[in-house]
């Protein structure tokens, strides 16, 4: 997004409670133009086909005039290739079979790498690594499980390094989403 002449790098959540399309902006683009987590957000004005909103500006913290002066849009949406997968950028929770492992995202850190859970009733964090690496670690930072993970529509599996996990796990786990709370949430109909 070009705001006030300089390109910003930023992330959109479609929150479906609210009705509206939030735009955030990384932390590392924060210090560079003083812009804070929460970027702009649209309210979905209309639905004009099922791969249109038409959308208007609802918060205006950009700081530019171009957007903070009731600017409206049309957003189109196209289906996702599945090499455009990475459970990363997901905005959902996620929870394995047994309900042991859950990883859950609160409004700050929907778009961060590092995902807070719990797992058999401990606090966690997953942190999503380059490669598609991820490793899960302790409050206190103490690693006890690495690996890679695969992305699907509708599921993460987690495949679990020979020497940090595989005991504790096994070969790998698959991953559902949930809710805030726990729950699976039905598959995505594409």
């Amino acid at each position: 997004m070009l705001i006030n002449g300089a390109e910003v790098a930023f992330g959109a959540y479609f929150n479906e409670s609210f009705n509206r399309i939030e735009f955030y902006v990384a932390d590392e683009t924060n210090e560079k133009t003083g812009v804070g987590d929460q970027l702009t957000q649209f309210r979905v004005e209309s639905v004009i086909d099922e791969k249109k909103l038409s959308v208007v500006m609802s918060s205006w913290k950009t700081g530019d005039s171009y957007y903070d002066h009731g600017y409206s849009t049309v957003l189109s949406s196209r289906p996702l290739e599945e090499t455009e997968l990475d459970a990363r950028f997901f905005g959902n929770g996620w929870v394995d079979d047994k309900k042991e492992l859950f990883l859950y995202n609160l409004p700050n850190n929907i778009l961060t790498t590092k995902k807070r859970g719990t797992y058999k009733g401990k606090d966690v964090f997953l942190s999503f690594l380059d490669g598609p690496r991820f490793q899960l670690e302790y409050l206190e930072g103490r690693v006890f499980a690495s690996g890679n993970y695969a992305t699907y529509f509708n599921t993460m599996d987690l495949i679990f390094d020979e020497d940090c996990g595989k005991e504790e796990f096994g070969e790998s786990i698959q991953m559902q989403w949930a809710d805030a709370t726990g729950h699976v949430l039905s598959a995505i109909e594409l």
